[in-house]
């Protein structure tokens, strides 16, 4: 059976070992403690033996222990959560790391990457008080996201990339998001000029806040612009097999235009039109409101796509979350205009960037 500490006996073994370096070097345990905390300055020859004693005792100080000791309790930490899916790692995940690690480093704050842990898992772990975080991150949380309550509630400062669509009662809280809502509609207005009437989208799950997003500025569209709409929420959203057989339903309802979700969609739809030899760009429309994470993917003809700067995206958010660490005004909601990369996958003209709004 394995054998578990309880935080209480844990404590008192912290207080013996520093009571244990103290008679070796023949100190208070309170210089002991304010070697390692830096609360109070201690002699260079003094501080000089503690740490002698404390290497033959095999001793390691708690540096978050420590660092909460002190009057700010702060641990100069922040929190990164990148959502997991089947614990794949996702390539945008270098970026959102890179930037959050580079620009929290300028302002004097160290990076804890949580990947490959559940929801649940992390709710238990802020729950219990023992993440040393001053504040936290969060990538495209979900609708009612347990992780932003949970933040929320103990009042730890938190950004979110991608607007999780709740409120909380948290003041510092903000989020950072892609303005994709326009984009959206502006693509399925320029389908329906270019004499599409019946178009589809296929999208990820609507429990993930771009989701939802991309699924509400469909219905909006289909309802201003009076064309026949289908949404399909797949429940893999990299799974090309999926939506390959999402598309071949939509390909035989006479659906001729596909905005998806992603560039994995996209190939999902060029290898159905391709099985009912149709050709996109000239019978079939698409159009992906997202890249795709499979290099080897190659689209023919070219595929017109948004592509999200998520070092951008993480960049703002880490200075938002800066500022609310420190409590300072920072926005409670920051919109970023992604690029458009034009492809022959769908032609349009200039109408689909008229409404973007400006950074």
């Amino acid at each position: 059976m394995k054998k578990t500490v309880s935080p209480v006996s844990s404590k008192k073994q912290e207080k013996s070992r520093l009571i244990d370096i103290a008679t070796k070097v023949g100190v208070a345990k309170s210089t002991v403690s304010n070697v390692f905390s830096g609360a109070k300055k201690v002699s260079p020859s003094i501080t000089e033996k503690v740490l002698d004693a404390a290497k033959d005792l095999s001793y390691t100080p708690d540096f978050y222990a420590g660092a909460l000791s002190k009057p700010n309790r702060s641990t100069h930490i922040i929190g990164l959560f990148l959502y997991v899916r089947e614990n794949q790692y996702l390539h945008f995940f270098r970026d959102v790391s890179q930037s959050c690690i580079t620009e929290a480093f300028a302002f004097g704050y160290n990076v804890l990457v949580y990947f490959g842990v559940s929801a649940d898992e992390i709710v238990s772990h802020l729950s219990s008080g023992s993440s040393p975080i001053d504040g936290a991150i969060l990538l495209n949380p979900q609708i009612s996201e347990a992780k932003v309550k949970r933040l929320s509630d103990n009042c730890i400062p938190c950004v979110c990339i991608g607007n999780p669509h709740f409120k909380v009662h948290n003041p510092n809280f903000s989020f950072v998001d892609s303005e994709i809502i326009n984009i959206t509609k502006n693509v399925a207005k320029a389908m329906v000029e270019a004499g599409f009437s019946k178009i589809a989208l296929i999208n990820v799950s609507d429990i993930v806040s771009v989701g939802r997003d991309r699924d509400d500025a469909f219905k909006a569209a289909s309802e201003e612009y009076h064309f026949e709409g289908h949404i399909s929420n797949l429940s893999m959203p990299r799974d090309i097999e999926e939506g390959r057989i999402e598309a071949l339903k939509l390909l035989d309802q006479e659906y001729r235009a596909f905005i998806v979700g992603s560039g994995d969609h996209a190939y999902s739809v060029y290898k159905a039109a391709g099985e009912r030899n149709l050709q996109v760009g000239k019978d079939v429309a698409v159009f992906a409101l997202g890249g795709t994470n499979n290099p080897k993917l190659v689209f023919r003809p070219k595929l017109s796509y948004v592509k999200q700067n998520y070092t951008s995206m993480t960049k703002q958010a880490t200075d938002i979350l800066v500022r609310l660490i420190n409590r300072k005004i920072a926005k409670n909601g920051y919109y970023q205009n992604p690029r458009i990369v034009r492809g022959e996958s769908f032609v349009f003209g200039n109408e689909i960037d008229r409404s973007r709004s400006k950074e």
